[in-house]
């Protein structure tokens, strides 16, 4: 019986190609591209925040005494709230762009976006 190898000599092309591809998806998602925090407070931007170069801090939302977010290096985060079930605060910290978490009961959404070139989602 003829013994099958895993991989033949014209499939090599096809696997350089894959693993080119996924090296370079990698690493513009891992790039070093400046992140920005937009924090919504009622569907209104209230605040952009440049993570790339904030220091740790903790910051109150206008309008909102009871909700504070947390500045970590360039991760963000909610740090307290008074809604009910505190799954905003549960979400941890967001250091991705495309990332988002929002606390319902308070109206208030962190989403972090990529400064200057878009990066790209998926290919198909």
């Amino acid at each position: 019986m003829k013994q099958r190898r895993f991989a033949r000599k014209q499939d090599m092309p096809i696997a350089v190609l894959v693993l080119a591809a996924a090296i370079v998806l990698l690493s513009r998602h891992f790039s070093s591209s400046k992140l920005v925090a937009e924090v919504y407070s009622d569907g209104t931007l209230i605040m952009a925040i440049n993570l790339g170069n904030a220091e740790d801090a903790l910051l109150a939302i206008s309008g909102k005494p009871n909700v504070t977010l947390s500045i970590k290096g360039s991760k963000i985060a909610f740090a307290s709230s008074d809604c009910k079930d505190k799954l905003c605060l549960m979400a941890g910290y967001i250091h991705y762009a495309g990332e988002q978490v929002v606390c319902l009961p308070n109206r208030v959404a962190i989403k972090l976006r990529s400064e200057g070139a878009q990066s790209i989602d998926a290919v198909l």
